[in-house]
């Protein structure tokens, strides 16, 4: 199902929202170095949380990151 406004020429837009010293990260595509960190600890969420960014959570666009940082930053 084909989200509305969104073109399948686009470029992939590709973040992982991960882990960076212990705190949430979101990182672009395959860097190892964050983009930007959040004051969130990791160790604070349920451990199959931790488990999913510790592998990294692939992430396709900016509602879907919305969701995540809302669940995990509230």
């Amino acid at each position: 199902s084909a989200i509305v406004g969104e073109s399948s020429s686009s470029p992939a837009y590709t973040r992982i929202l991960g882990q960076w010293e212990g705190k949430l990260a979101l990182f672009s595509g395959d860097q190892a170095v964050p983009d930007e960190v959040f004051d969130v600890f990791i160790v604070s969420l349920p451990q199959e949380e931790q488990d999913k960014l510790r592998e990294g959570i692939s992430i396709h666009d900016e509602t879907e990151l919305a969701r995540y940082l809302e669940d995990y930053t509230s």
